[in-house]
């Protein structure tokens, strides 16, 4: 049946998927799979509804978000396999997992978790796979050795900025001005030129935790590594264990700045390393093994780094079996990750073990209840935090 005109076209296809909805919030299996058949073409159209197709007239959800309304397990299967979108989100910022969260239908959110942690890690799987071949194929023309990471897909990311905002850039961020000063509360906190909250010390609890958890039962004398100061919050705590070692990394000059006004350069046992973790931890920067000689290795290891997303978190990861002291050494690091979306939440947390194990480490989690007050955020031109669960990673070396 041609169609008369490319408006008739779009609306009869627009119509299709508006079916589509119905019958996904209905549950009705038979009819999703018969509108997701391809019927008769129409042009470029083979007549099948589109499941990824979300309206904008109607809060910009799809197909997969009314199924999550309707608490329909098999229907989300079959938009999944369909082509529907796991993280799309709607006119609000919510997924179809938020929606299933939100109507108490745990079987369907515990389907679109499985397939965001299936796809993002596999993603994950397939770059690095790809990025080792791309450089075996490199070395094989020359003996120079060029290692290069590509950017990740948007199934991950922990950049919430845009590309005009420093937290979008290590690079720019590195080269930009910090602000260190206290509140109309008097709690210290740490801002970019862009007002976006780098530290503050709303983290108190999270970090006290992390140091228990890294230096609890330690040998006297134990060493830790600490990437990225901000406040110093954790060092402090850390320092409360008595480590006969504390190396902080920083890359930043006013955050140098501050940790020399605070004094820590004058601090019995610790060692400030000037640069990126880059510099110091990657294998390419370091040819004679003099740097990794001088950094030594640890029995605690804890990261937190500004204005890196997920792949950077990961290749930290992968310099971990190189710099930890044994099987009884533990590492951690601050888990912000997509922290203003609790589906995105579970994910990582789920995605970043399935990453560590990869590696050789095994991971625990507390989970810390939070309560963050909005007074927090005044004058912070976005929030990075606004769960009420903080899941705190502890990860120790796999006994065989």
């Amino acid at each position: 049946m041609p169609l008369d005109s490319d408006a008739t076209w779009l609306a009869h296809r627009v119509e299709h998927n508006r079916a589509l909805y119905r019958a996904a919030y209905e549950g009705n299996v038979d009819l999703c799979k018969k509108l997701l058949s391809p019927s008769e073409s129409f042009g470029d159209w083979d007549g099948s509804a589109d499941a990824w197709y979300a309206d904008e007239d109607m809060l910009g959800w799809d197909a997969l978000h009314y199924a999550a309304d309707g608490g329909h397990v098999d229907v989300i299967r079959l938009l999944l396999k369909s082509g529907a979108i796991w993280n799309a989100i709607d006119s609000l910022g919510f997924t179809a997992a938020d929606v299933a969260w939100s109507r108490n239908h745990t079987a369907c959110y515990e389907v679109l978790f499985q397939e965001g942690v299936r796809q993002s890690f596999l993603l994950n799987v397939i770059t690095r796979r790809a990025d080792f071949e791309s450089n075996e194929e490199e070395n094989a023309v020359n003996d120079l050795a060029v290692h290069s990471h590509g950017e990740d897909s948007d199934h991950l990311t922990l950049k919430s900025g845009s590309h005009n905002e420093v937290t979008y850039s290590n690079t720019d961020f590195l080269q930009s001005r910090l602000t260190f000063s206290q509140d109309s509360h008097g709690q210290w906190r740490c801002l970019d030129k862009d007002n976006n909250m780098v530290m503050a010390e709303w983290e108190n609890e999270i970090m006290l935790a992390s140091a228990k958890a890294l230096c609890e039962g330690q040998q006297e004398g134990f060493s830790v590594l600490n990437v990225g100061f901000g406040l110093g919050i954790i060092d402090e705590a850390i320092q409360t264990y008595k480590p006969g070692r504390h190396v902080i990394i920083e890359p930043h000059t006013d955050a140098l700045a501050f940790m020399r006004q605070l004094g820590w350069d004058n601090r019995p046992g610790v060692e400030i390393f000037e640069g990126t973790w880059e510099q110091f931890l990657m294998p390419e920067n370091d040819d004679d093994g003099a740097i990794a000689m001088r950094l030594g290795d640890f029995d605690a290891i804890y990261f937190d780094t500004y204005s890196q997303d997920y792949a950077d978190l990961r290749a930290f990861f992968e310099c971990l079996p190189n710099v930890l002291s044994g099987p009884d050494a533990r590492f951690s690091f601050f888990h912000g990750l997509a922290a203003t979306n609790q589906f995105f939440y579970h994910v990582y947390t789920r995605v970043a073990e399935l990453d560590l194990r990869d590696i050789g480490l095994e991971t625990e989690w507390t989970t810390l209840p939070m309560n963050v007050e909005e007074v927090v955020w005044e004058g912070v031109k976005r929030k990075y935090w606004t769960l009420d669960q903080y899941f705190l990673p502890l990860s120790k070396m796999q006994l065989l």
